[in-house]
């Protein structure tokens, strides 16, 4: 009789009280796989979102996947800090890709002979170009951006 009691219990507690306790192990959880967007190399650059500067920042994000993107962007975030302004704030779409420097020229009021040079420069990606081509000349303008000296035609 001891010996079908403890065989009625351990089929009551593995009916019952175990999956009870480990019924935690088959719950639905939500895990995220990838959280990058989706979408295709050869659609524009522009459609990867409704904002450029989202859409722009998944182009340096891409460019930022390989160790060479990594280091330029690196060279071209340094160089806009020296003018104390964000790699992102000196990108835009445009009607073509290049990168744009301007220099400016100031004078004091109280020193006319003494002129002070400063060049601007700001980066331009064809909004024309799919994903795949503007990642390209992204990287092909920030090389440009990162790397040019500063041209001064008033210096000879």
């Amino acid at each position: 009789m001891m010996m079908y009691q403890l065989l009625v219990s351990l089929i009551l507690y593995t009916c019952f009280a175990l999956p009870c306790s480990q019924a935690k192990m088959f719950e639905r959880k939500v895990h995220t796989i990838d959280s990058r967007p989706i979408f295709s190399f050869d659609q524009k650059w522009v459609d990867i979102s409704k904002d450029e500067k989202v859409a722009l920042a998944q182009l340096l994000s891409i460019l930022s996947r390989s160790s060479t993107g990594r280091q330029l962007l690196k060279s071209a975030r340094k160089k806009a800090a020296r003018t104390k302004k964000t790699l992102e704030e000196l990108i835009l779409a445009g009607e073509g890709s290049l990168t744009d420097t301007t220099l400016v020229r100031k004078f004091s009021p109280s020193h006319p002979d003494e002129v002070v040079y400063e060049s601007r420069s700001k980066v331009f990606i064809n909004r024309n170009l799919s994903v795949k081509n503007a990642v390209l000349d992204l990287a092909h303008e920030l090389t440009h951006f990162s790397l040019r000296e500063a041209f001064n035609p008033y210096k000879k």
